[in-house]
């Protein structure tokens, strides 16, 4: 731990070998600032910063680990190598937030946040919140308790991030290497969720200044084109039939309504699936989203596209991260689905208006 209050209650900042003198030299206790406990100086090592720790370590019941304190000092060093200025454990403004490193980069406040503790999804998410009503940017900088294996988890949905070069991408430090990983063109397969990215390592203080903005050759989101599911037209129809025998309520009340107008859930025609891997931005399974569509199409084959895409956007739900494509992805998700209609002749589209001719034709796989 960086930072302490005083018997004063000030805040007091241990960060190098010239604070750790004028402190040893004052005599006066220290104390948490989460739990209160009595806090005392530790000298630095060969591997940490001097800093403080707590006299009864079992009554801190959130001390932070060794990992955490290694990779705060390891990536202020890196910034203070790129002559960056920057704070450890600062309270915002409004003292909502306490960063674990904070900085101004171009005129831009900035907060990293190095999170290696398992936390919940909201907290995540309203600590995001909470940095963007400050107007400051919060870049999430993972531990070894986040490492990706073939599908993402709702905690890694919440720290999910997105730019043009990068894709969707989560960022992990590793504080003994001193590198930088980034994971980055993070995509999924609809049904099953299963996910395919790349990885780039760099030295971190080169990635610390692309993280920062600095110009760099774009990163290849596959040496291959085109990627396609894995799974069969006939393994996807399986495993919604599992999933229907197993109870999935979301499934079972569209076969419902799919009964009521002469089909069966299991039976979902070939054009509802995607065949590409997509980005990860809802729960929403886009092959029942698409079904559910063509059941509507077909009680109401007079449709308008903004009628259609309200459906959507009712349907979709919530997105775990970067709102700009609120109004993006629910306009590409139905006009994917809706010009595959179009090519083998389901439908017409005229300006704002469509019309529904036929349920899709059985096709052979």
């Amino acid at each position: 731990m960086n930072y302490a209050l005083t018997e004063q209650n000030e805040l007091v900042y241990l960060m190098d070998q010239r604070q750790f003198l004028e402190l040893s030299r004052i005599q006066q206790r220290y104390y948490c600032p989460e739990c209160g406990g009595q806090l005392r100086l530790k000298k630095a090592t060969k591997q940490t910063r001097p800093h403080f720790v707590h006299i009864n370590q079992t009554s801190h019941q959130r001390g932070e680990s060794a990992i955490h304190i290694q990779g705060k000092q390891v990536l202020s060093t890196a910034l203070d190598c790129l002559h960056i200025p920057n704070m450890l454990e600062v309270r915002t403004e409004t003292k909502t937030r306490r960063a674990d490193i904070y900085l101004t980069y171009q005129q831009q406040q900035i907060a990293l946040e190095w999170q290696c503790a398992l936390i919940g999804q909201q907290e995540i998410l309203a600590r995001s919140q909470s940095y963007t009503n400050q107007q400051i940017k919060v870049h999430w900088i993972l531990g070894p308790n986040y490492r990706l294996k073939n599908r993402l988890r709702q905690i890694h949905l919440a720290m999910l991030r997105y730019r043009p070069d990068w894709g969707f991408y989560l960022l992990y430090l590793e504080p003994k290497n001193q590198a930088l990983q980034l994971i980055h063109h993070i995509r999924q397969f609809d049904l099953r969720r299963q996910i395919i990215y790349e990885k780039t390592q760099w030295p971190l203080q080169i990635g610390l200044l692309y993280l920062l903005g600095r110009p760099q050759k774009k990163l290849s989101a596959c040496k291959q084109t085109t990627i396609h599911d894995p799974l069969s037209f006939e393994q996807k129809r399986r495993y919604i039939q599992r999933q229907l025998y197993q109870g999935n309520q979301e499934i079972h009340q569209l076969q419902l309504q799919a009964y009521r107008q002469g089909h069966r859930i299991d039976a979902i025609p070939f054009v509802c699936f995607e065949a590409q891997p997509l980005p990860p931005l809802t729960t929403k399974r886009l092959a029942l989203l698409n079904f559910e569509l063509l059941l509507l199409l077909e009680q109401q084959p007079h449709q308008t596209l903004t009628a259609l895409q309200a459906f959507i956007n009712s349907r979709l739900g919530d997105y775990w991260i970067n709102r700009e494509f609120k109004a993006y992805w629910p306009r590409k998700v139905l006009a994917q689905f809706l010009r595959r209609l179009q090519v083998q002749g389901n439908l017409k589209i005229k300006h704002d208006q469509i019309q529904f001719f036929s349920w899709p034709i059985e096709v052979k796989i």
